[in-house]
């Protein structure tokens, strides 16, 4: 079987492909006209051509950090701990809608006293990871029923600056303030309102 990887361009994925076996290419450039019978996405910036996720109907794969159908898009970590909704990695289909694909597999996960967004971030890499490496045979083999999403969130790298200005320490940001910081969100319903015009 030949697979293409396609994986972040941060150095911190480049671990990732190791653990596959076979023919497999990796990249973290936008991909056209793939030679491959699979893909597998993670952490990968770019979004699939139309043509690509026809032709690769069914056979094209994403590691995504949070619980589907909560968090899809962008920086899902951080909008779990915001928006109050379960956190978790998933295993899904890929269509043209982001993160919208049929889901694989998925585990959820609450464990996070006392760390940091980071910390968290890393956390559940470790889990993304192990959950590919346990369901990875399965789903190559075509063992899995994928199970349709039902409506959850999504939000947009565009979304970030909204709460960003609040975290002064950044990724170092412990999760607690940014409980708190959803927790003041859903109590104000002007919230919004009131960053915008700050």
């Amino acid at each position: 079987m030949k697979i293409l990887c396609c994986v972040g361009a941060d150095k911190t994925y480049r671990d990732f492909p190791r653990r596959l076996t076979g023919d497999v290419t990796v990249t973290s450039d936008p991909v056209t006209s793939p030679d491959a019978d699979f893909i597998i996405s993670y952490g990968y910036r770019h979004i699939f051509t139309p043509y690509v996720c026809k032709a690769f109907e069914g056979r094209i794969i994403n590691i995504h950090l949070s619980l589907l159908p909560f968090n899809k898009g962008a920086d899902p970590v951080m909008w779990g701990f915001v928006d109050g909704t379960p956190q978790g990695v998933t295993i899904h289909q890929v269509t043209e809608g982001i993160d919208d694909g049929d889901i694989l597999a998925g585990h959820s996960y609450s464990g996070f006293d006392g760390d940091t967004l980071a910390s968290a971030y890393w956390k559940l890499r470790a889990k993304a990871e192990r959950l590919f490496d346990l369901r990875w045979p399965d789903i190559k083999a075509g063992n899995i029923t994928p199970r349709p999403q039902p409506e959850g969130t999504r939000h947009y790298a565009s979304d970030r600056k909204r709460i960003w200005k609040h975290l002064p320490l950044g990724y170092q940001t412990p999760v607690e303030t940014l409980i708190d910081i959803g927790c003041e969100i859903r109590e104000s319903a002007d919230f919004w309102d009131q960053q915008s015009a700050a």
